[in-house]
């Protein structure tokens, strides 16, 4: 039942996805591409390990994003996130499917961890968790009953997440405060 609903969604969000992004939410052929969701999900069985939050609209996903166990004790967030057109405007990944991932895991979490591509579509995305922090922390609250913890953004040098060259940002889950301490964990 979830494939489906998942593939439909997907091929939904195909038709206006960035062009950078196309590998990333295959249906075709999806079990040979190996950046497909739906291979990182089904065959490789990454989110078992974390959780796989979606946004509905009466019974349509309208917004899916994943989470995992990256490395020690910190969790990757937001991966494969992805909203159909139509529904961007709701901040839908900052407020509610990042939250959701933050308040599912485990108490032994020390950080969460969200990465961007260097292409233009994710410096967008990047920018756009960098203004409005403090909104979506107080939207998750108000909205949704959802504690949200802010990412740390570390702008002087990329780190190589998923074999690829990213700029990465952290939320410490309890107040480690430490970016040396962050980056040792991934490291």
């Amino acid at each position: 039942m979830w494939f489906d609903r998942f593939k439909a969604f997907l091929d939904e969000f195909l038709k206006t996805c960035p062009p950078t992004h196309l590998e990333n939410y295959a249906t075709q052929n999806w079990e040979n591409v190996s950046a497909s969701f739906l291979k990182c999900l089904y065959i490789d069985r990454r989110y078992d390990s974390g959780c796989v939050t979606v946004a509905l609209d009466q019974q349509r996903i309208i917004g899916l994003s994943a989470c995992y166990h990256f490395r020690n004790n910190t969790y990757y967030l937001g991966s494969r996130s992805c909203v159909i057109s139509g529904y961007e405007k709701l901040h839908l990944i900052s407020s509610l499917l990042i939250p959701l991932q933050q308040n599912s895991l485990p108490p032994t979490a020390d950080f969460g961890l969200i990465s961007f591509n260097e292409n233009e579509y994710s410096r967008r995305v990047l920018n756009l968790f960098k203004t409005r922090e403090r909104w979506t922390a107080a939207k998750a609250k108000r909205l949704y009953g959802l504690k949200y913890w802010p990412f740390h953004f570390i702008s002087d040098r990329t780190f190589l997440i998923n074999a690829c060259q990213q700029y990465v940002a952290y939320c410490d889950f309890h107040s480690i405060g430490s970016e040396h301490a962050f980056i040792r964990q991934i490291s």
